[in-house]
């Protein structure tokens, strides 16, 4: 090969690599970061399904960063503060996107948690619902209770009457239910909200609320049991708006 042809050939070559650089972002771009900002709307509702304590907060995600931001996982574990040995760890499981108030003649549809992506300089709002992810057995002991509701439920449906579970089913599900609720009492309990980017491994963002639990909060999930013995909020939608709505007050994060 002569010096003129190898010339051509790298001239070609330098001019293929200039192209495909000039199609690829900035040097500086591959080092910006997401900055992910948490904010958490003063009420929380409140509920139990079966005695499993069910969270509902409205939150906002806001990237201020330079990138797109993603959150892969969001963790909520609750303490009391004077019961160490009180410990909840919940994770998002589902959400729902606005309207930002539910009414009581609405039934939302709940949306499963997966990835969600935040543009710069955009926010991602909705309200995420958080449990303990149920064991095996968990999941087959609700799934029997279900069938068994609904086999009692479809037994006793009158056109005139609200149909209704036997006093022995309705017993023990009210049992079932008190004994995984006790341990849920009077008294201040601190939350704390992780959000996980792509990494899971350090909170991309984080904060921590406070919570007040009164004897009237108490109340308002055991009339959610009341309503399991016509099947509301086992296999029909609640009757009421379920639970409570309790106030959250922003608290320091134990280090």
């Amino acid at each position: 090969m002569n010096i003129r042809n190898l010339t051509a050939w790298l001239s070609l070559g330098i001019a293929t690599i200039a192209l495909v650089l000039s199609q690829l972002p900035p040097i500086p771009s591959y080092f910006a970061l997401s900055e992910l900002n948490l904010t958490v709307n003063r009420n929380l509702q409140v509920r139990q399904y079966l005695g499993d304590l069910v969270l509902t907060p409205f939150l906002q995600i806001r990237n201020s960063g330079k990138v797109r931001g993603t959150v892969s996982k969001i963790e909520l574990v609750l303490t009391k503060q004077d019961s160490p040995s009180f410990r909840r760890n919940l994770l998002a499981q589902a959400y729902y996107l606005k309207p930002e108030t539910i009414s009581l003649s609405q039934t939302p549809t709940a949306i499963p948690f997966g990835y969600i992506t935040v543009p710069p300089n955009e926010a991602w709002e909705a309200y995420i619902e958080f449990y303990e992810q149920p064991s095996a057995a968990r999941r087959l002991e609700t799934a029997d209770i279900r069938g068994r509701v609904t086999t009692e439920i479809q037994e006793s449906f009158t056109d005139n009457e609200l149909a209704e579970i036997s006093n022995e089913l309705f017993d023990e599900i009210e049992i079932h239910t008190n004994e995984r609720l006790s341990s849920f009492e009077i008294g201040e309990y601190r939350l704390h909200l992780k959000l996980f980017g792509e990494s899971n491994s350090d909170p991309a963002a984080q904060g921590c609320y406070s919570l007040t639990v009164f004897e009237k909060h108490l109340n308002l999930l055991d009339g959610i049991t009341e309503q399991y013995r016509f099947g509301f909020g086992i296999i029909f939608p609640p009757r009421t708006q379920p639970g409570f709505l309790g106030d959250l007050f922003d608290v320091e994060c134990a280090t």
